[in-house]
């Protein structure tokens, strides 16, 4: 079964079109168009089509997924626009810290249970699942990202006023999905993947919590399962955007390299990016994975690499508004 025909005419008219279609051959390439004159740089131009899809400046926007969604957030603040996915008022937690990173959401299936949460009822996730016992009787959030120990009670709180404060997604003009790996834990006794991984702690235990590696299928299902929830209960229609974080597996769980297993967690998702929206014209997908792993990695990252440093969100998101905002023919100047 083929999963795409381009016809001889239509070939031809993409040779024509796209001033980025060559990687380049021999030592050094012949045109500064060519792939290999680009990557290596400070700055990585994306050459895209020209498309009708915008987004007002100073428009709503909600974010979802890996923390490469929060650094995404900060800059499309400081460019005007509202961010619904960051309340204006973080939560101030003890000793100062500041609860910054309330969507992260690093697997597909907590995204898609958070998608669930807020748009269907916070009875998908019940009172006592996915709780981590900590010491001294306290307890962490699987499902949220937890910078924080508490009391049940305390959770359940917790848990509710994000429900109350995330119901802006319901108003938002866009929505950035950011995927982020394919390693996810998964509780039996709930039946529900949570959004972190087993502690130290439940791993010197063996706590009862199995890892799944969610394949091309699952995560497939999980994102168009996201893209029916936003389509049925978002009532500005907004426009999805699609990415995949460039930030690599932390660790894995698996017996095998983590470069090994980081590589194939973002092919796959890569891949379930390009399938979603080549079949939904109405997901579009931005290229901040191919920026981020393409430009001058020495400038990209902190020395651990996997933390990419803000000039190149920055860049990201000016590519992002030469494609996205204002009219196609400066859009399309910005660009090049």
């Amino acid at each position: 079964m083929v999963g795409k025909v381009i016809s001889s005419t239509e070939y031809a008219a993409n040779f024509k079109s796209n001033p980025n279609w060559r990687w380049g051959k021999g030592d050094a390439g012949d045109s500064p168009t060519d792939a290999c004159q680009r990557i290596g740089r400070a700055t990585l131009p994306i050459w895209r089509p020209r498309t009708d899809v915008k987004v007002p400046a100073g428009a709503s926007v909600s974010a979802m997924g890996s923390c490469f969604a929060r650094r995404i957030e900060t800059v499309f603040q400081e460019e005007g626009f509202t961010v619904l996915s960051r309340p204006q008022e973080l939560p101030e937690l003890d000793q100062g810290v500041y609860e910054s990173q309330l969507t992260n959401r690093f697997n597909t299936a907590s995204m898609l249970l958070e998608f669930r949460r807020i748009l269907e009822g916070p009875e998908v996730l019940p009172d006592d699942a996915l709780l981590i016992p900590q010491k001294g009787g306290t307890f962490m959030d699987g499902h949220h990202h937890s910078v924080y120990s508490g009391t049940v009670e305390a959770i359940i709180g917790r848990r509710r006023r994000f429900y109350d404060d995330f119901q802006s997604v319901k108003q938002a003009d866009a929505i950035v999905l950011t995927l982020g790996l394919t390693e996810a834990a998964f509780d039996p006794a709930s039946g529900l993947y949570r959004n972190a991984s087993p502690t130290p702690r439940e791993v010197a235990r063996k706590a009862p919590i199995e890892i799944h590696v969610l394949d091309f299928k699952q995560n497939m299902d999980n994102v168009e399962g996201i893209y029916r929830l936003i389509r049925t209960h978002c009532v500005r229609n907004p426009k999805i955007f699609l990415t995949v974080s460039p930030v690599p597996l932390g660790g894995t769980f698996q017996s095998e390299d983590v470069l090994v297993a980081n590589a194939a967690s973002k092919a796959t998702l890569r891949t379930v990016a390009h399938e979603i929206t080549s079949a939904y014209d109405d997901i579009i997908y931005f290229p901040s994975y191919e920026i981020a792993t393409n430009v001058d990695q020495k400038t990209a990252w902190r020395a651990d690499m996997r933390h990419v440093l803000h000039p190149v969100v920055q860049q990201i998101v000016a590519q992002f508004k030469a494609a996205h905002m204002g009219d196609p023919q400066q859009s399309a100047i910005a660009a090049e």
